[in-house]
């Protein structure tokens, strides 16, 4: 079995048991509404992570992250599946990880390993508000949504993250939390080919 059919089998596993446990939620809560919520409270999170409360901004984060897991399971479940969903869920993503990862990060983590984790993470979000817009006035569809290769991208990104935030005074966790950061880059670059294959 090749590494995508690997990552293909874990994802359907993961998003069986993901549907099951959402089915419990209450009516009120939308994936829309999980989505947009991510979205706010990377507004405290940033803060938390500038002025040195760790614990917080590892509580939000995490936090952040249980949602993201659910959002999409959520939307399939209820019949709530939008194009706003699909853009903006992985924009609330990015807008939760990239200022985190680069305020704990700048002075944790290579610098090449810093900006090209940062530089993908832009074309990412370039992808999706520019090209794919450009795209259908073209007649050409672009996968909308994450991918395969960026979900687990971002399940390695969110460890790492972490791991970062956990860091301070353990330098054996700020390793793995390097290696695996370092590791997201190549998955980033899949997802972004994946995004532009029929461009």
């Amino acid at each position: 079995m090749n590494t995508p059919s690997l990552l293909q089998t874990f994802t359907v596993w993961k998003d069986a048991r993901l549907e099951r446990a959402v089915r419990r939620f209450p009516r009120w809560i939308t994936p829309n509404g999980l989505t947009v919520l991510r979205i706010f409270l990377s507004i405290p999170l940033v803060w938390a992570a500038g002025t040195g409360h760790i614990v917080t901004a590892a509580g939000l984060f995490l936090f952040s992250m249980l949602t993201d897991l659910a959002d999409g399971p959520l939307a399939r479940t209820s019949g709530q599946v939008t194009t706003f969903g699909k853009y903006a869920d992985p924009l609330a993503d990015k807008l939760i990880f990239l200022p985190l990862v680069y305020i704990v990060g700048h002075n944790q983590i290579p610098a090449l390993i810093l900006w090209t984790i940062l530089g993908l993470e832009i074309g990412l979000i370039l992808i999706a508000v520019i090209l794919k817009p450009i795209g259908a006035r073209l007649g050409i569809q672009l996968e909308a949504g994450a991918n395969i290769y960026g979900k687990f991208k971002m399940a390695i990104q969110t460890i790492g993250a972490l791991l970062l935030l956990g860091s301070f005074g353990f330098p054996a966790l700020l390793i793995v939390a390097q290696i695996l950061l370092a590791l997201s880059i190549p998955l980033s670059v899949l997802s972004i080919v994946k995004h532009l294959v029929r461009f």
